[in-house]
């Protein structure tokens, strides 16, 4: 399931961003849940990084919901999104 997850690590050191889940697993995992899918077995020290989750909203495509929650918290800063769903954008 997480089989380029190796070069998720990667990015996340090569860059100083924070992480927020966009996926529809956050309506189905707590939050402690999924930091622990995504740093399991060696991605441990990136888990710090991981800061929040979207809050679901009924939007048709998830970068309507992904830009009105950003335009709630008033963020101008630079940010990376990564999804492995492109059928939902």
């Amino acid at each position: 399931m997480f089989s380029q997850i190796d070069h998720f690590w990667q990015i996340l050191r090569a860059v100083e961003a924070d992480v927020v889940f966009t996926t529809s697993w956050r309506d189905d995992y707590p939050f402690d849940q999924l930091v622990a899918f995504v740093t399991a077995g060696g991605g441990e020290d990136l888990a710090h990084r991981f800061i929040g989750m979207v809050p679901s909203v009924e939007y048709a495509d998830r970068s309507a919901e992904l830009r009105e929650s950003i335009n709630r918290a008033g963020n101008t800063g630079q940010w990376i999104l990564l999804d492995y769903a492109s059928e939902v954008f």
